[in-house]
């Protein structure tokens, strides 16, 4: 058995951090033992107890502190740790740095291209740090890893691709009524749902908008994740400008989201920019035809016109073409939702992605191996 420090500076809840969460549950513990550390008593932290863990908290300041990088030295010595698995840009290089100091391997995940800050500070020599020290630097998405590598200099000679996965409750999802009921969504409505928490690069006033180019023709939208802060009071201001208030909702963060999406009848992603889009494999699982944009994940997931629209972002009007084209059109959803699960089930399965990760820790945890060798297996 060997010891994994998983270390994250966010407490959820988000894409990557239900990444970390599941990875921590679903590791073979009879060959990993894993040790959380989060930043903070929230949503990570309730998962984990909840899984019978005992959460490590270790206070990120989001800034280098070098009490910050003492205490996670003196974790990785106390706990004999064998591998330090670190999500997000900034974990990542506190990560080399510890395994550097340490002489312990490190992984790093990066899930989007909002990682890597336009304006990070150093940002070449914190590059070089995780160039030198991480064993495997994973990416999401093929299309992340170009950006990783073209923009942001990550050597790819130390690149893994592994797509997120889903867990089983998404294929077993089945439409119930109930997500519909709470929303008071009228027989005959057709509901337009999107799943992700506001920030900016979601683009959800591109949705705002092309709701209200479809207003009054018997459509419902609503978002579905934490809603809160100065954009979410954007937001409501555009609805209401919009005299969308009836007809568009955002229903907050829940933890059954696997049952709201299967009540959906669209999903719908207006993102600028995703690493991968988790949210568009769970829809595909449960059964719900996906129009999104191209943004980076979605084109990678989903193949045009067998199963799901792509559509270009940044543009209500062609969000608004492809919903009603899809609403209009029973057969075409019908076939979209039958290949999307097929492809949804045979390659973005949870079990699938542990099984990948597990590899590359054995790789990186075996005899450190020269760099042609790493070279060859990547190729």
């Amino acid at each position: 058995m060997k010891n994994v420090l998983h270390l994250i500076n966010t407490g959820g809840p988000g894409g990557g951090e239900t990444v970390y969460v599941n990875l921590v549950r679903d590791l073979e513990p009879r060959r990993w033992r894993s040790f959380a550390v989060v930043p903070n008593h929230e949503w990570m932290y309730d998962r984990l107890v909840e899984m019978g863990m005992e959460p490590i908290i270790h206070r990120d300041r989001m800034r280098f502190d070098p009490g910050y990088v003492l205490g996670l030295v003196k974790l990785v010595r106390r706990h004999e740790i064998d591998l330090i698995h670190s999500h997000f840009f900034g974990p990542s290089v506190i990560a080399s740095l510890v395994g550097l100091i340490c002489g312990v391997p490190v992984i790093s995940t990066l899930h989007g291209p909002g990682d890597l800050h336009p304006r990070e500070s150093l940002l070449r020599a914190k590059v070089a740090l995780l160039n030198r020290v991480a064993r495997r630097i994973v990416l999401v998405s093929e299309p992340l890893r170009g950006f990783f590598v073209e923009q942001g200099g990550i050597d790819p000679a130390r690149t893994a691709v592994v797509p997120n996965g889903i867990g089983p409750e998404f294929f077993a999802a089945a439409p119930d009524g109930r997500f519909r009921a709470e929303l008071g969504v009228r027989e005959g409505e057709f509901l337009v749902g999107s799943v992700g928490n506001l920030r900016r690069a979601k683009g959800f006033d591109v949705l705002l908008r092309a709701a209200a180019l479809l207003r009054g023709r018997g459509f419902r939208f609503v978002v579905v994740g934490q809603a809160q802060g100065e954009l979410f009071d954007e937001l409501l201001a555009l609805r209401h400008g919009l005299e969308l208030d009836e007809e568009f909702a955002f229903a907050g963060f829940r933890d059954d989201v696997h049952r709201a999406t299967a009540d959906f009848d669209l999903y719908a992603i207006s993102s600028l920019k995703e690493g991968f889009s988790l949210s568009t494999v769970q829809a595909m699982a449960a059964g719900v035809p996906v129009v999104a944009t191209r943004c980076g994940g979605p084109e990678m997931i989903l193949d045009e016109g067998r199963t799901g629209v792509l559509v270009e972002p940044g543009s209500p009007e062609a969000l608004a073409d492809a919903i009603v084209r899809l609403r209009d059109d029973a057969e075409l959803r019908a076939r979209m939702v039958a290949a999307a699960r097929s492809e949804a089930r045979e390659r973005y399965t949870l079990a699938e992605q542990v099984r990948r990760y597990e590899e590359l820790y054995e790789e990186c945890t075996a005899p450190v191996r020269t760099r042609a060798t790493l070279e060859a297996r990547t190729a």
